[in-house]
């Protein structure tokens, strides 16, 4: 074991040692969460079958909060089995999804010079497996959204944890959502977590809870969807290119919003084969080491 990767088990251990800890510390009462109007009403989770430990984990994670009405987030959250890159059936083709996009598409969400200078925006780029598994795990979860009865769903990925102030942070956000979205009936869209492309994330109409963002938005691994923002997913479909990527195209369709600072955070622990198109391309034009693992960006980081 080299010393980068016994620093990297270090701190995997020490993130998982604090989490335990703090794991049986109540996080506090979101009044965002539960039963009415204008609530989040539901959670649901996408988690894979061969991941129960996941499972678990998240569960204690969300028990630690409450919802408007008192009783644990876990009260209203449901799992949704997640589609696997192992079944070579569940990510065969379909008009769901083309896994044919072009390197511009990754640029429109991270420019990036060193990128345009080796190669043009039309340069294609197929999806991986495991890419083409993320964007159907999270059709599934729009279709459930689209004709389940809650109008306002959080859909998270099984390796997250909440930050500490998150339960206000939320609540300012979710607030300041409904009053910028008032006449439409809330948000349709609103980004509980993400990653700043780069830092270069181009950001609309910022007030001090949350912002609207243009472009610029890594990761689907918790966010707020409505009834009317699934159906409008659905019907700008087929999903071209990695979902996270895709979905920056939406943004001004759906009015997007963005919390200032993500709260929901992807865990330090867990580990990840997951395989990204674009990642050879990244290496040639010298932005990571080719053999320095997974990137942090774009995909996530939950293993499929």
């Amino acid at each position: 074991m080299n010393l980068h990767e016994a620093s990297g088990l270090l701190r995997s251990l020490a993130f998982r040692a604090l989490r335990v800890a703090i794991g049986a510390l109540p996080g506090g009462r979101i009044s965002a969460f539960g039963a009415g109007p204008d609530r989040i009403g539901s959670i649901l989770i996408l988690n894979l079958d061969r991941q129960p430990a996941r499972w678990r984990r998240v569960l204690r994670e969300l028990g630690r909060f409450r919802t408007s009405d008192g009783d644990h987030l876990t009260s209203i959250t449901t799992r949704l089995a997640a589609v696997d890159a192992r079944d070579g059936r569940a990510v065969a083709a379909t008009a769901d999804v083309d896994p044919n996009y072009r390197l511009g598409n990754q640029l429109h969400v991270q420019p990036d010079a060193r990128l345009e200078e080796c190669f043009s925006a039309d340069e294609p780029v197929r999806m991986t497996r495991q890419e083409v598994a993320v964007a159907r795990s999270h059709i599934e979860v729009w279709k459930a959204v689209a004709t389940g009865k809650h109008e306002h769903v959080l859909v998270l990925e099984d390796d997250v944890w909440f930050r500490p102030g998150a339960a206000a942070a939320i609540d300012r956000g979710w607030c300041a959502a409904l009053e910028r979205c008032r006449t439409e009936g809330g948000p349709r869209l609103l980004y509980l977590s993400y990653a700043d492309a780069g830092g270069t994330a181009n950001r609309a109409d910022p007030c001090e809870a949350l912002f609207r963002p243009v472009r610029g938005l890594w990761f689907l691994s918790g966010y707020v969807l409505s009834r009317e923002g699934a159906a409008a997913l659905l019907r700008a479909m087929p999903v071209i290119g990695p979902v996270d990527m895709w979905i920056n195209y939406r943004f001004q369709e759906l009015g997007a919003l963005a919390l200032s600072s993500p709260v929901i955070l992807q865990r330090q622990d867990c580990g990840s084969d997951n395989s990204y198109s674009v990642l050879p391309y990244l290496a040639r034009a010298g932005i990571i080491d080719a053999g320095s693992g997974p990137m942090p960006q774009p995909a996530s980081r939950l293993t499929w």
